[in-house]
């Protein structure tokens, strides 16, 4: 009886850790490269599980009388792919992913052609 309830909670701590690092054990993690300017902005990695990245750029990385639309998939692209607010899920970005890397390059527009968003 002993020997059968050792074995039995061998078990339940082995199935535990399964459990626990299951969910990880296939994830695909893919490397987002933000680039603005030639200057990299931020490397973010992002999953299954964690799999939104901040859309924005940092204000000081922004060139004067210019403002940020989005990101794009060319560097010398003129119009934005994802947005500049919010968040950028991998649901949207997966299908542009080659070799787990993707990388966004900041677009920019002139600051006094973008409209503000209108405050609720």
């Amino acid at each position: 009886m002993k020997k059968t309830a050792r074995i039995f909670l061998l078990l339940m701590a082995a199935l535990m850790v399964l459990t626990m690092t299951g969910c990880s054990i296939d994830e695909k993690k893919t490397t987002v490269t933000l680039e603005s300017d030639n200057v990299i902005a931020a490397t973010k990695t992002i999953g299954i599980f964690g799999n939104a990245i901040a859309g924005g750029v940092p204000d000081d990385m922004i060139p004067d009388g210019m403002a940020f639309l989005g990101w794009a998939l060319e560097p010398d692209a003129t119009e934005a792919l994802f947005e500049a607010t919010g968040l950028i899920r991998y649901d949207d970005m997966k299908e542009y992913i080659e070799n787990d890397l993707l990388r966004l390059y900041a677009v920019y527009g002139d600051a006094s052609a973008v409209q503000p968003e209108p405050e609720a």
